[in-house]
């Protein structure tokens, strides 16, 4: 017996009239013909015209017509849509914190604390809250629970950054290493992707690591990884030509890792959205020791306001925002240095409560990394690279 799908006009709802189930022979006939005018390089009476598509007309321009909505959230303009994750009793199994070293909980702190699950989805809702009024469409996935996957417990689902960084016209699909036991999450990330219309670009496969989802965009044609940890050689040359087809440079800022002490200070560092964000066009906030000083160099050539966050505002996930628009920031509450001088540039800060997926100690799961990008509009370049070329302003952070 075959395996059967069967997929309902209701499970993509884009494609189709919304009353076709109610229409009659003679409605679904009339509608063909006012919808078939549409069809590019169509002609009745005459065969189809293939190079008409060949030469006219994109995959982006025809995404909405067939996938829902223009799916894309390159750069830092407005962001329109977003997918998020709650958490649940995946997050907090006992085995992380008899064990905490292996299972890396949290970041920084030893011993753990182990989050209080209803004070973390209270500040979850919270964070949907406030996107919603600002009005950011969210998508929130259920996972399946209790996530007993092939390699035990599943975790870090409430961290949806790691789903996919969604570039023009769909999904691209890390494969993760930061935190091992974290995989298998992309399988579920995949479902709900497609299901809410999102195509799926590229996956990266082989030997190739690319966490994705934490990196941090400069500006809509510059995107900064980091070789290391949570990156190998492989994934970025399996990254350069899926973004050199979208004019995208990628910026390698290689940061410090670890070896067997992972307690503050040691430990290094994981995703660049923990280091570094630009809450507004040429302004950064940084903490230096957890990137190589290729990259303080880099943003002093472009001539960078650089707010540089401290030791203590690190751990508080302090860099670690998401960026509404230029000028316009949701952070964490609790880096007040950072966010007073943020202000001080104009810059409007939304401060929201979000200790609690670190326990209220350590690095990790904030904001930015609770937040997967889907849909933004166009934003301001950075005007000094569109003057020159990258590789001639940093050759040591060209890939």
């Amino acid at each position: 017996m075959p395996v059967k799908v069967k997929i309902t006009h209701g499970d993509v709802p884009f494609l189709f009239p919304t009353s076709i189930g109610k229409m009659s022979e003679e409605e679904l006939l009339e509608e063909h013909g006012k919808r078939v005018k549409h069809v590019p390089g169509f002609r009745p009476g005459l065969p189809p015209e293939p190079w008409y598509l060949h030469d006219h007309v994109s995959f982006e321009e025809e995404l909405e017509t067939f996938y829902g909505q223009r799916w894309g959230a390159r750069g830092n303009g407005r962001l329109k849509a977003v997918l998020m994750s709650p958490p649940t009793k995946n997050e907090i199994r006992k085995p992380y914190y008899e064990d905490p070293v292996a299972y890396w909980v949290p970041n920084r702190a030893l011993p753990p604390k182990k989050p209080g699950l209803d004070r973390w989805l209270d500040q979850y809702h919270y964070l949907v809250e406030v996107y919603e009024k600002l009005g950011i469409v969210v998508y929130e996935v259920e996972p399946p629970e209790p996530a007993l996957g092939p390699y035990g417990f599943i975790r870090w689902f409430s961290s949806s950054a790691d789903a996919a960084t969604v570039i023009d016209g769909g999904a691209i699909i890390p494969r993760a290493a930061w935190n091992p036991i974290s995989r298998g999450r992309e399988a579920i990330w995949v479902r709900a992707l497609t299901e809410i219309g999102v195509p799926i670009l590229y996956t990266i496969h082989g030997k190739g690591i690319a966490e994705v989802g934490g990196c941090v965009w400069l500006d809509d044609n510059h995107f900064i990884v980091t070789e290391g940890i949570i990156m190998n050689r492989e994934g970025i040359e399996q990254l350069k030509p899926i973004f050199s087809m979208h004019g995208i440079e990628m910026i390698n800022a290689r940061v410090p890792g670890f070896l067997n002490n992972i307690q503050w200070p040691a430990g290094g560092t994981s995703h660049p959205d923990m280091w570094v964000a630009f809450p507004d066009v040429k302004t950064a906030v940084l903490y230096p020791p957890m990137v190589e000083y290729n990259f303080v160099k880099f943003l002093k050539r472009l001539e960078f306001d650089i707010i540089e966050a401290s030791p203590e505002e690190y751990l508080k996930s302090g860099c670690n925002m998401v960026v509404i628009e230029p000028g316009l920031v949701v952070t964490a509450a609790g880096p007040d240095h950072v966010k007073r001088e943020m202000e001080k540039r104009g810059i409007e800060v939304i401060a929201v409560p979000y200790d609690e997926p670190a326990g209220g100690e350590g690095a990790g799961g904030a904001i930015d990394c609770t937040t997967c990008q889907l849909i933004r509009e166009p934003g301001p370049l950075v005007e000094r690279l569109v003057e020159r070329a990258l590789r001639e302003i940093a050759p040591e952070l060209a890939v």
